[in-house]
C-alpha cells in the first residue's frame, strides 16, 4: 500500500473515531437526562448517520486521490 494512502487512512480514522465518539457522548448524556428530549436524540442520530454518509464519501475521495477506485 501507498505509504502516503495508508497515512491519510490512518488520519481518516483517527478523525472518524473522534467525531463519532462524541456524538454518541451527547446521545448518551440526552438519553441519561431526567426529561430526554426526543427531538433532540433524533435530531444527534441524524447527525450520526450523516457523518457516516460523508465518511463513505470521504473514503472514495482518498482511495481516488492514489488511482483507487472502490467498487461501492
Amino acid at each position: 500500500m501507498n505509504s502516503n494512502l495508508h497515512i491519510d487512512l490512518i488520519e481518516f480514522k483517527a478523525w472518524y473515531q473522534h467525531r463519532m465518539e462524541f456524538i454518541d457522548n451527547l446521545i448518551l448524556v440526552a438519553m441519561e437526562d431526567e426529561h430526554p428530549s426526543q427531538e433532540e436524540i433524533a435530531q444527534l442520530k441524524r447527525s450520526k448517520i450523516i457523518l457516516i454518509e460523508r465518511s463513505a464519501r470521504r473514503i472514495v475521495e482518498i482511495y481516488s486521490k492514489y488511482g483507487f477506485y472502490p467498487d461501492l
